[in-house]
């Protein structure tokens, strides 16, 4: 799947010139198109996060992504700043809601962390969801 939903991280890189940069489909508009200056053209569907579409959708979108009729294309300066423009106007009235991600309950809280565990990545001692601390528990 060369052109797929999912090779589009590595899509949006390569066209923004920027190994760092990122994909978000929540945050489309932001963090790719104001951010990167990459826009993806040809998107056969009214909304661009594809969580939000049904499996026709997200069959035709696949398909134009394959058949290169939706393509990442990187913005001209010209069109970088006319769509920055129109976002901070869009912002400034209310049209946009940024969506920012919620807090962890424990944020700001110290963790202990344990070694790496048959695989597992470190998880915080105490927590009701560690394998590790089930096992040592044993």
């Amino acid at each position: 799947m060369s052109n797929g939903l999912f090779t589009n991280q590595t899509s949006v890189c390569k066209v923004a010139g920027d190994d760092k940069a990122k994909m978000s489909w929540m945050k489309y508009e932001e963090l790719v198109v104001i951010e990167q200056g990459v826009v993806l053209e040809g998107w056969p569907n009214p909304t661009f996060n594809p969580n939000n579409l049904g499996t026709k959708e997200l069959q035709q979108t696949l398909a134009a992504l394959k058949n290169g009729t939706c393509t990442w294309r990187k913005l001209t300066e010209e069109e970088h700043k006319l769509r920055q423009e129109d976002y901070t106007a869009r912002l400034a009235n209310g049209e946009i809601n940024i969506q920012n991600q919620k807090k962890q309950s424990d944020t700001g809280k110290k963790h202990k962390m344990v070694p790496e565990v048959s695989g597992k990545k470190c998880k915080a001692v105490n927590d009701p969801n560690n394998d590790v601390d089930k096992m040592s528990s044993t």
